[in-house]
This record gives C-alpha cells, structure tokens and sequence, in this order.
C-alpha cells in the first residue's frame, strides 16, 4: 500500500487550459451577439427609413391627386391654380422643388359644407414638410436630400415624353417627382409618377 494516498483532481494547468478554452467561446459568443445587434439596429433604421418614404409618396400621391377636385355640387368656387410647382432653373433631367402648392374643394368630411383646402409641401433641413391651410409646416419624412421635379407627361403626347412646359388644360395625366433620401449610410432615388386627374 502506497504511503501517500493518490487524490483525484484537476491540475493547475488542466484548469488554465479550460479558463482560456472558456475565455475564446464568450469572446466568440459577445462577438457573435454584438455583430446580430448591429445587424438588427441596421434593418430596424432602414425600415423605419423605408417607412417614412413610403408615407411621404402616399402623402404626395393623394394630395397632388386631388389638386382642382371641386366636389360634385354644380357652384364649385373658382380654384386660381390648383396645382403649382416652383422650381430651380436649371438644365438638370429634374429638377428641385422650391415648393409645391395645390388646391382643392373638401366636400368629403364637411357634413354637407365644402371648404376650400390649399396644401404646401416643401424641402428644409433635410425634412419634407406639408402645411395643410393656413397651419404649421409639419415634417412628413426626414433624411431627405432632395425633392425634385422631372416633368410633366400629358395625355396628347403618344410617347409618352416627359416636358417641363404646363400641358393645355384638359391635357395633364400625371407630374413626375423624384425624392432623394439617406438610407444606410448611402443616398438612393425614389422616382414616381403622381396621377392629377383633376387638375385643369
């Protein structure tokens, strides 16, 4: 029989080795875990970012839509010019908005009255903004870098070219807008067509 009994355990060096072991799989794991984080704040903002532009061409699309609309009684009040776009003069394909503004008879919500409704939409600061009558301008979207105008298409012209020159009463199918928007960490273009069935 031995002297000294044998002891089962594990050696200082068996128990470094696990210590770095371990140490390597939790740097793996927060590694693991910080680039799923960044991953998911990534697509979290560019959602919200698509979100927001999304809103904005909803917004455009139905304001601009209903731009001259006089209700459907037979005294409609006179609407000057229900829909006019300022823009910078330049020779650019488009062109930027300065400012939108358009008019339009609300016979829908009124319980029976109409009301004469004029609606601004412009670029400041990098927000689009909407100021409905005689109210605050209003911040649709932000991160926008660009609000531009590329053109008329009117229902005469069989190919269907875009023009900067008002078509004739009558003639308008729909205005062609662009928005340049911050998406991450890049500028893309959202170029879309806005119906104005109503416009003279």
């Amino acid at each position: 029989m031995s002297p000294h009994p044998r002891r089962h355990g594990f050696t200082i060096l068996e128990l470094l080795l696990a210590g770095a072991i371990l140490s390597v799989m939790l740097a793996a794991l927060g590694a693991l875990f910080a680039g799923t984080s960044r991953a998911y704040s990534t697509n979290e903002a560019v959602s919200a970012d698509i979100s927001q532009l999304r809103g904005a061409i909803q917004s455009l699309r139905h304001d601009v839509g209903l731009a001259g609309y006089c209700g459907v009684t037979a005294d409609c009040p006179a609407l000057a010019d229900p829909l006019s776009i300022e823009i910078a003069a330049t020779g650019a394909p488009c062109r930027a908005i300065e400012g939108l503004h358009l008019m339009y008879v609300e016979d829908r919500f009124t319980g029976g009255a109409s009301a004469t409704r004029t609606v601004s939409f412009r670029l400041t600061g990098g927000q689009l903004e909407r100021r409905q009558d005689a109210g605050a301008f209003v911040a649709i979207a932000d991160g926008i870098h660009g609000f531009d105008f590329c053109g008329y298409r009117a229902r005469s012209d069989a190919d269907g070219a875009l023009r900067f020159t008002r078509p004739d009463p009558g003639d308008l199918l729909s205005v062609e807008l662009r928005l340049r928007y911050q998406r991450a960490g890049s500028i893309d273009t959202e170029r879309f067509a806005v119906a104005a069935p109503n416009t003279p």
